[in-house]
C-alpha cells in the first residue's frame, strides 16, 4: 500500500513538473482554411541562460554567509560598487577592474550572475546593461520611445506600458515604492522585472523613481514585445493574409474601448472571454494590422490562436509511462493501474490539495461530491468557477469511465480522466481574482510564485497562467 501511494504521488509531482496542468492544450494547425492562418509556432519561448557573463566591466555577483572572505576580498579593493542585502545572502555590483581584470573574476570561485540583468520577452533577450543591442533589432514599427526620450532629458511620458526592472531579486519595499506612484503593477517579467501601466500623471513620475539605487532599468514595453515569435514571423507574408489571433487585453476602464477598436480592425472577432485581470480576444486579422494592435495602450500579448484539443486519458497514459514507442499504449488508463494494484478501495483517505485559485469544486462534472475532502477559501475569492485551480483538480483526480462521442476522442481515450482517478480532492484559494484585486499588498507574492515556478524549471507559458491565453 506504502508503495502504491509513493508511485501515485510521484505521478502527480511529475504532471506538475512537466508543466502538463497548463490552463488549455493547444495545437496550432498549418493549413489555410476559409481564407485563415494559423502560422506554424516556432521554438515559442526562449530559456534564459543560468551561466552568462556580459561583456562590460560591471558584473553581479550572489554572495552567501559562506562567502564572507570573498566578500571582504572584494570590499578591500574597493571592487564591490553597490550591494544589496536579503539577510542570508547579498547581491553585490563588481568592477572587474579593480580586482584585477576578466581572469580574476574567473578565479573568485563564486558564480557571476549577470543573468539577472536579462529579461525574456517573446523571442528577444534583453540584457539590461547593453539595452541598445536589443533596440536595434526591432522593428521600426514596433518601437515607442517616449520613455527612453524623457529619461534622455526630453518631454515627459506619455502614459502606456512600461518595462521596470530592479537591481536583483525583488524586495518588498521596493515594489511598494513603485506602486505608491500610482501606477499599475500588470505582470512579473523574469528577470527581476514588471511591466506596468501608467496613465500620463503616474507616468510623469517614473523618470525621477528611475534614480533610485534598486530600479536598474526603465523602458517602453515595446510593441516588438507583445508580438509571439510566430507573429513576428507571419509579418513577412503580404500585407492582406488572414491569421487567427487571441489579443490579450489588460482589464480596466479602457479595456472595453480597446476591445470594440480591434472589432473594428479585425475581420472576424470569434469571441471575447476574462481570465484573472485580462480579456482574451480571438479575432481572425490581416497581418498588416498586427502592429497597429500590438501598439494600443491596453494590449499586453498578441499570440496565435490554437485549437483547443483534450488530451486528458492519453496525457495519463504518457506521464505514467506506459508508452508503446513514443505513443500512449492503448485506451485503459483505470484497468492498467488496476493491473499495478492500484482499486477504489485503497484511496477512501488519500487527499490532493490544489492551492491555487479554485475556491470550490461543487459542481465539477468528474468529481462526485462524496470525492470532495475539503473547500478552503481563506482569502475570499468569489466568481464564476473554471480557473485554474479547477481544472488541476480535473487533471489529477477526474474520473470518467463512459463510452461514446462525447466522452471519448477519435481514439477511445476518455476526456475528464485524471492522473490519480482514485484520490479524494481537496482546494484552498489564494490565487484568485479576489486576491488579484485586494491592493498593494497582493503583488508581493507574484515574485516569490515566479521564483518558485522557476527553479521546478516550469516554462514561461505555465508560468504566465496569471494572464493565461
Amino acid at each position: 500500500m506504502r508503495h502504491s501511494t509513493l508511485t501515485v504521488i510521484a505521478l502527480v509531482l511529475a504532471l506538475f513538473l512537466c508543466g502538463t496542468s497548463a490552463l488549455m492544450q493547444q495545437e496550432n494547425n498549418n493549413d489555410l482554411s476559409e481564407g485563415g492562418r494559423n502560422p506554424r509556432t516556432s521554438s515559442q519561448f526562449e530559456a534564459l541562460p543560468q551561466t552568462f557573463i556580459n561583456d562590460s566591466t560591471f558584473h553581479k555577483l550572489m554572495l552567501s554567509d559562506g562567502d564572507r572572505a570573498v566578500y571582504d576580498s572584494l570590499s578591500a579593493t574597493g571592487a564591490i560598487l553597490e550591494e544589496f542585502d536579503y539577510g542570508s545572502f547579498r547581491v553585490v555590483v563588481v568592477d572587474e577592474r579593480a580586482m584585477g581584470g576578466r581572469a580574476s573574476l574567473a578565479r573568485l570561485g563564486v558564480a557571476v550572475r549577470d543573468d539577472q540583468n536579462l529579461i525574456a520577452l517573446n523571442g528577444y533577450i534583453l540584457d539590461t546593461t547593453d539595452p541598445a543591442a536589443t533596440q536595434r533589432q526591432l522593428p521600426a514599427d514596433l518601437r515607442q520611445t517616449d520613455m527612453a526620450d524623457s529619461l534622455a532629458g526630453g518631454a515627459a511620458p506619455l502614459g502606456g506600458l512600461y518595462l521596470v526592472q530592479f537591481a536583483g531579486p525583488i524586495q518588498d519595499g521596493w515594489l511598494d515604492a513603485l506602486a505608491r506612484l500610482g501606477v499599475e503593477i500588470v505582470s512579473y517579467m523574469p528577470n527581476n522585472a514588471y511591466v506596468v501601466r501608467a496613465k500620463a500623471g503616474a507616468a510623469l513620475s517614473l523618470p525621477a523613481f528611475k534614480n533610485n539605487s534598486f530600479v536598474q532599468f526603465m523602458s517602453n514595453y515595446e510593441p516588438a514585445y507583445r508580438l509571439s515569435p510566430a507573429l513576428q514571423a507571419v509579418r513577412k507574408e503580404p500585407a492582406e493574409t488572414l491569421v487567427d489571433v487571441t489579443v490579450q487585453v489588460i482589464d480596466g476602464p479602457d479595456a472595453e474601448r480597446t476591445i470594440a477598436d480591434l472589432k473594428i480592425m479585425s475581420n472576424e472577432m470569434a469571441g471575447s472571454y476574462q481570465v484573472l485581470n485580462y480579456h482574451n480576444v480571438e479575432l481572425r486579422v490581416a497581418v498588416g494590422r498586427l502592429a497597429e494592435i500590438a501598439r494600443l495602450d491596453s494590449v499586453f500579448a498578441v499570440e496565435e490562436r490554437g485549437q483547443r484539443r483534450k488530451f486528458d486519458e492519453a496525457q495519463g497514459q504518457i506521464v505514467a509511462g506506459n508508452l508503446t514507442g513514443n505513443v500512449p499504449t492503448a485506451p485503459g488508463y483505470i484497468a492498467w493501474l488496476n493491473g499495478k494494484g492500484f482499486s477504489s478501495s485503497q484511496f477512501t483517505t488519500f487527499v490532493v490539495n490544489v492551492v491555487d485559485d479554485a475556491y470550490s469544486l461543487t459542481g465539477h462534472p468528474d468529481l462526485a461530491t462524496a470525492r470532495i475532502a475539503f473547500q478552503n477559501n481563506p482569502t475570499n475569492q468569489t466568481g464564476a468557477q473554471g480557473g485554474h485551480g479547477f481544472l488541476n483538480a480535473h487533471i489529477i483526480g477526474g474520473i470518467n469511465t463512459g463510452t461514446g462521442s462525447a466522452v471519448e476522442d477519435a481514439n477511445g481515450y476518455n476526456y475528464g480522466l485524471g492522473i490519480v482517478p482514485y484520490a479524494r480532492m481537496g482546494v484552498t484559494a489564494i490565487f484568485g481574482h479576489g486576491f488579484e484585486r485586494n491592493g498593494v499588498g497582493e503583488h508581493r507574492l507574484r515574485p516569490e510564485r515566479a521564483h518558485i515556478e522557476q527553479l521546478l524549471g516550469l516554462s514561461d507559458r505555465h508560468r504566465r497562467s496569471r494572464r493565461p491565453l
